[in-house]
């Protein structure tokens, strides 16, 4: 009642409250709650339609223009708690910087809730306003921010690799550049790299994450520091470098300054000495570290969970679920890959929902026999719908891994022929890509194929193609320094 009373103007009260309840008793408001209480509404979303568009449409301006500025000026939470209900006045009101403005709070505001789906229609409700502006740095300005709202959402609520994730970081990037020294640069290029890594276009990941680098060193910022070494360290890694990718993160992790926060750069708000310490464990279980490997996930899971970012805490679990499968450990795989599973599905982070599950099922196919090896078919072809749910998304990083421990699987089950196409599709994954982490693993998944073969039959031949295929592996990993 106290805004409708504003913003008619009137200075007669009980003149408004006559006409009010007339209205009232007419049944085409709702009345609820008493003296400055009281609330109306429509009987039917038709009357309210019909009210509004008898009115001329400059009066209809002049009155959302009002509501506007008694919400902004004179309800002191409206502008913090219900920026949309702001943006949605002055656009109505042909006001479009402000509303513009209230679009970008309220996406940002709907982010830091994890409401994906709210933070992008509320951020492309500013960009298709933006349109009717004329292009100049201000107008630039005043996109940058909803077209990084805009991939942060889609990234998280859709996964890195989504189309639109690149989009919307490209054009930010575009714009940040026409401005010149734009301070969210920086942290747009990061979301765009994230695009890059997991898409596996690994040229574009190296010298977008050699960029960061770049600008890290002209700010001498501590945690543009450590954000620019992990993204230059995690594609090193991918493509097989794990010298380079150890020696640049452990100087990530000696540079960590005490009351610093890791998370203000991150496009998605976690922390990042989480992401440094689990996929250095990674690795160092490459380089045969393995117990510094275990005392860096311990380390990451507990930052992770001290911070109570959902986020940050599923990134941990899946990367540590991933290291205890790489060092053949179900118990732990399944440990973590369930923590991973249980919060990803409460807060609707889908994009780790496949691999995830492929770690799951890997972990119970072997954690429920007390083996090794997968007891029937089943969870190996869940594994390979999950590969291909993953893969749908657009995503590449870790495929080539993935083919591997489907066609070791395939192995297990004597199922050869298909474990040839997986471990082909792998090495044309690895060719195509560059991602090449795991590329002994056909050369010695091809030995373990012959070597059963020799088994089977008693054929020299296919114990000697088996032992050309196990030297091949062995000279392919100490080629690239993995034990």
């Amino acid at each position: 009642y106290d805004l409708l009373r504003l913003v008619s103007g009137s200075e007669n009260e009980a003149a408004l409250k006559e006409e009010l309840s007339q209205i009232v008793k007419a049944e085409l408001l709702f009345q609820r709650g008493i003296f400055r209480n009281l609330t109306y509404t429509f009987k039917h979303i038709l009357i309210q339609e019909t009210a509004y568009n008898s009115l001329l449409k400059s009066k209809r301006k002049e009155l959302h223009l009002r509501t506007a500025r008694i919400l902004e000026q004179e309800i002191p939470d409206v502008p913090k708690r219900q920026p949309a209900l702001l943006a949605f006045h002055f656009c109505e009101a042909g006001e479009l910087e402000k509303a513009v403005a209230y679009w970008t709070i309220a996406s940002q505001r709907s982010l830091t809730r994890f409401a994906n789906e709210e933070a992008m229609a509320q951020s492309r409700r500013g960009i298709e306003m933006l349109k009717a502006v004329p292009q100049s740095p201000q107008r630039a300005a005043l996109e940058v921010p909803l077209q990084s709202t805009l991939g942060y959402a889609l990234l998280s609520g859709y996964g890195y690799a989504h189309p639109e994730v690149r989009k919307a970081f490209t054009r930010a990037l575009e714009l940040c550049e026409q401005i010149g020294d734009a301070p969210q640069l920086f942290k747009i290029a990061v979301g765009l790299w994230m695009y890059y890594i997991i898409a596996s276009r690994m040229d574009e990941a190296l010298d977008l994450s050699q960029r960061l680098l770049r600008i890290a060193e002209s700010t001498q910022d501590p945690v543009q520091h450590m954000q620019s070494h992990y993204c230059l360290a995690f594609t090193q890694y991918y493509r097989a470098d794990f010298l380079a990718s150890k020696l640049i993160m452990e100087t990530a992790l000696e540079s960590e300054v005490e009351g610093c926060d890791y998370s203000s750069m991150s496009p998605i708000g976690d922390d990042w000495r989480i992401h440094v310490r689990v996929i250095l464990a990674h690795v160092y279980w490459h380089l045969g570290q393995v117990r510094d490997g275990e005392r860096l996930v311990r380390e990451a899971n507990a930052i992770a969970k001290e911070l109570k970012h959902p986020w940050g805490i599923v990134f941990a679990a899946f990367q540590s679920a991933w290291f205890h499968q790489m060092h053949g450990q179900p118990a732990l795989t399944l440990k973590y890959a369930a923590e991973a599973i249980g919060i990803a599905e409460e807060k609707g982070f889908g994009f780790w929902l496949p691999l995830t599950n492929l770690l799951s099922v890997w972990a119970e196919s072997r954690h429920s026999n007390s083996c090794m090896e997968p007891k029937d078919s089943s969870g190996t072809e869940k594994i390979k719908a999950s590969l291909d749910r993953y893969r749908a998304m657009g995503s590449g990083a870790g495929v080539s891994c993935c083919l591997f421990i489907l066609a070791e699987d395939y192995i297990c089950l004597g199922q050869y022929d298909e474990a040839v196409a997986e471990l082909e599709n792998a090495r044309a994954f690895l060719r195509e890509t560059g991602e090449n982490f795991f590329e002994p693993e056909y050369h010695r998944l091809h030995g373990r194929i012959q070597l059963d073969r020799y088994r089977n039959s008693g054929q020299t031949e296919e114990l000697d193609e088996a032992a050309i295929h196990f030297k091949q592996a062995l000279a392919l990993a100490r080629r690239i320094e993995s034990r």
